[in-house]
C-alpha cells in the first residue's frame, strides 16, 4: 500500500527538491530589478505635493522624464504622445482639489518577459475639498466634502535604454466591484467618485 501511494506524492517531492536546490519552480518569486523599480518610484515622485499623486504634471518634469516616442495608454484613452500628455495634465492640481489624494502605489515588480518594464498596483483615495479642473470640467467641492476610493488598478512603466520613460499603461481596474468609482479607474474614476461623472460614451465601453 505504501508503494502504491508514492506515485501520487511524486510531484510534491519533485517540487520540494527543486526548491531545496534553488532551482526555478512555479512558486519562484517575481523578478527583482531594484534600479528599474527605483526609476518608476522616482517618476511618480516628480513634483509630488500630495501623499501620492497619480504622476507628474509639471511640463518641465515631463519633458525631462519622457522619451520623444513616449506613449500613454489607458483603457479608453490613448495612445497619447509626449506633448499630448503634457497638454492634458497642465491644469490638473490635485493639491488644490484633493489635498489628501493618495494613489497608494505598491507591489512593484519586473515584467517576467521585459526587464525594462515595471508593474505595480494603485488604489486611489482622497477627499474632494477644492476645485478640480480637468478636461474642461470644473468640479467644485460639495458640502459635506465627498470622499472616494478607487478599485485596485494595474499600472506599468516601460523605460528605454537611456532611462527615459517610453510607455505608461494605467487605469486598468483589477476588480471593478471594489471602491466608490463605479468600477472606473484613473481620473475618470476620481471624477465619478466625487460626483462629477463624464458621459458614459466617454468612460464605458459599449459592452458595459
Amino acid at each position: 500500500k505504501i508503494c502504491r501511494a508514492l506515485p501520487s506524492r511524486r510531484p510534491m517531492l519533485v517540487l520540494l527538491v527543486h526548491l531545496s536546490r534553488g532551482v526555478a519552480s512555479p512558486l519562484a518569486p517575481p523578478r527583482v530589478n531594484d534600479a528599474t523599480i527605483a526609476k518608476a518610484r522616482a517618476y511618480f515622485a516628480l513634483g509630488n505635493r500630495v501623499p501620492q499623486q497619480l504622476g507628474p504634471t509639471n511640463a518641465a518634469d515631463l519633458r525631462e522624464a519622457l522619451s520623444e516616442d513616449f506613449e500613454f495608454v489607458a483603457p479608453l484613452v490613448g495612445p497619447l504622445g509626449k506633448e499630448a500628455l503634457i497638454g492634458a495634465t497642465a491644469s490638473l492640481d490635485l493639491e488644490a482639489a484633493i489635498p489628501d489624494f493618495d494613489a497608494r502605489y505598491h507591489d512593484f515588480r519586473i515584467d517576467e518577459d521585459d526587464p525594462n518594464r515595471v508593474w505595480c498596483t494603485m488604489r486611489c483615495r482622497g477627499t474632494h475639498t477644492g476645485t478640480l479642473n480637468f478636461g474642461g470640467i470644473q468640479a467644485e467641492a460639495k458640502s459635506p466634502p465627498v470622499a472616494f476610493e478607487s478599485p485596485p488598478e494595474a499600472v506599468s512603466l516601460r523605460f528605454d535604454g537611456a532611462g527615459k520613460l517610453r510607455e505608461i499603461t494605467t487605469g486598468y481596474p483589477m476588480d471593478r466591484r471594489v471602491g466608490t468609482t463605479g468600477g472606473l479607474g484613473g481620473l475618470f474614476g476620481v471624477l465619478e467618485g466625487i460626483g462629477f461623472p463624464l458621459p458614459p460614451v466617454v468612460t464605458r465601453s459599449c459592452g458595459d
